[in-house]
Order: structure tokens, then sequence, then C-alpha cells
């Protein structure tokens, strides 16, 4: 591994410790919880304040503790070595630099699990529940098609002290099973009040077993995926030297990077501009990024079996936003794009 970590939070935070990592001649360090920001999967965030002396007050960064105990993604995707910390720890991130910055700054053990230093990159964050400045979105395609042709067909994924998930560890986290949440069951067993016949169908086969669309996806090309590439996890117009920003990585994978593509589409309140000219744009990117890599004649499959992908690890929630659902506005917003999508699993299918 390219960097090693340090033994504990204690030591990372240290004056002299941060001194060094961030360039700063620090005095004090404090840490404080972050309660509207703690994430949905367990882990604790912690504010860390420093004291430079100076009378404009030191630098703020985030602290991000992470553990199998505390954190219910990291048991159901089998992350035992937290694939934040040894992606960063391998160097691969660095790689992505200055397109798609991670603003991870050191790691540490804590106790039985790990801990993230990182930049604040707060200032960028867009409001979950605002549309996308078409130009953010731009950013963010234009990044996404970095990070996979930066790692297309990429050995260094191989790595088993990496831990990246699987296709199956990473579907695991958004359909029923033993470890998920409740909300996923609850949406399998009403798939056929919201979807049609013919596609209730096939999304239950899939849900209930994938492994057949993976069988097929082995034939395609693979990438890293992030895993969670979505607004609330990305940050934009930081600085120059950091223009994009994606964080948590916890469900990296190595998968179809069309998988990734959908994944960032379900997860907008609204698209800023309509799907098919992000398509273009993302392909026009990566097809430049590829060059003689790029095929042509494998990208139609390749784009519908990875929307497939993508409904398959979201139509329970979907469906049971749609039926059980309080919130009037997700419940409109999922109806509306409900053929949209509808017609992705017929696309999809039919490459099985």
């Amino acid at each position: 591994m390219k960097y090693p970590l340090h033994s504990s939070v204690e030591e990372m935070l240290s004056p002299n410790s941060l001194s060094e990592l961030t360039g700063r001649r620090i005095r004090t360090v404090r840490l404080r919880p972050m309660a509207d920001r703690q994430g949905v999967s367990g882990n604790q965030l912690l504010l860390v304040e420093t004291d430079d002396g100076k009378r404009s007050g030191g630098a703020r960064y985030i602290l991000k503790r992470m553990s199998l105990e505390r954190d219910w993604i990291m048991r159901v995707s089998n992350d035992r070595r937290c694939r934040s910390v040894t992606l960063w720890q391998s160097g691969l991130l660095d790689e992505l630099q200055p397109e798609l910055s991670h603003a991870i700054i050191s790691c540490s053990h804590d106790d039985e699990g790990w801990a993230i230093l990182m930049h604040d990159v707060s200032p960028g964050l867009l409001p979950w529940d605002r549309y996308i400045d078409p130009t953010a979105n731009e950013a963010y395609l234009h990044s996404l098609a970095h990070l996979h042709a930066r790692f297309w067909n990429s050995p260094a994924l191989e790595q088993p002290a990496l831990g990246l998930s699987t296709l199956a560890e990473l579907t695991a986290v958004t359909t029923p099973g033993p470890l998920s949440l409740d909300g996923y069951a609850e949406g399998f067993k009403v798939l056929s009040k919201v979807y049609a016949p013919d596609v209730a169908d096939i999304l239950c086969r899939l849900v209930a077993d994938p492994q057949p669309l993976f069988d097929v996806l082995a034939h395609y090309p693979s990438t890293l995926v992030h895993g969670d590439f979505k607004r609330t996890n990305l940050a934009w117009n930081i600085s120059p030297q950091m223009p994009v920003v994606a964080f948590d990585w916890q469900m990296a994978a190595i998968g179809p990077p069309t998988m990734e593509l959908g994944w960032y589409f379900a997860t907008l309140l609204s698209p800023p501009a309509p799907p098919d000219i992000c398509i273009e744009l993302y392909q026009g990117y990566l097809a430049s990024m590829l060059g003689s890599c790029f095929d042509e004649c494998r990208w139609q499959p390749l784009l519908e079996l990875g929307m497939l992908t993508t409904v398959i690890r979201t139509c329970t929630s979907t469906a049971n936003s749609i039926i059980n659902g309080t919130n009037q506005a997700s419940r409109d917003n999922s109806l509306k794009h409900l053929p949209m999508w509808s017609e992705w699993v017929r696309a999809g299918s039919k490459w099985l």
C-alpha cells in the first residue's frame, strides 16, 4: 500500500501530525459532532476545528469514523477492509485527480474500525431538493466518464487487499435480505402493484436472483464504480484544484460503467437535462477518453444492461415509496419516471 495508516485517531489529529499533513502550523485541535450531517449508514461524522494562532481562525476538516458494528452498509456489502480506506491507501484514488478529487487527507485505525480525515467540501454541496445546475451536471458526467475510462478493464482492481464489492454485494445493499432495511422487503411485496405485469415479472425474478444478469455482464467491459455516485456524495467547484469531489467510496465495486450512469439519474430529484441528452454527453466523454478501446457496436447492450441493473437496485425502494410513502413529492417524482425505467427493463432484459 502506498500510504500507511495512523495507529489511532488521537495520533492522526495531534497538532504535530495535523500540521505535517496539512502544511499549516496548527496549535490546537477540537472535535465537534455534526448532528445535521450524520451518515445514513450509521457512521459518525465530526467537525475538526483547528487554531493556527491567526485572528481569522484555523481551517476546518471532517472526520468520518466507520466500523462494521455501526455501519449496516459495510455489513450488508461484506466490507471488511473499509473500501474507502483501501482505495486511498493504494493510491488509486490519486490517479483520478485533478478531474475527480477524493478530498481525503489521511486515514487511521480506530479501535476495531477506521477513521478518514477529509477536507471540508461543504461549500460545494448542492441541496438534495434543488435542481442541479446544468454546468454542474456536465462536470459530474465528465468526471464520471473520467473515473470509468481511467480504470477500464484495469487489472489493478483485482488486488484482494482492495476488498472491492462484487455486483452481488453491491446489489444486496438496496434489495431485500436479512441485513437490509425493512423498506426494501416491503417494496418487493408490492412490485406488481406499481409496475406493468411484464415488467414486474422480470423485476421479481431478477431481484430474487440477479445472477443471470451478472453472468451476462461478465462478458462486457468493467471498471471501478463509485457505487453511490449521487449528488449528496458530490461537491462541485470547490477550487481549480478540486473541480469535482466524490466522497463516501464505501460501496466501490468492479462493475459496468453504465450501471453507475443509471444510478446517478435515478437519485436525482429531476434531471437537469433530458436523460437522452445526458447519456449522449457521457457517451461522448467516455468515447473520447477511451479512444480505440471504445466499442461502438457493444455500447447499446452495455447501456441497456447497465440501466436494467440500476432498476434492480432501485425498484423495491421506488415501489415502497409509491405505495407506502408519505412524501407526496417523492411519490410524484417516482411515478413520473416510472414509464422511462420500465422501458429500460424491457430493453435490458432482451440481452439476457
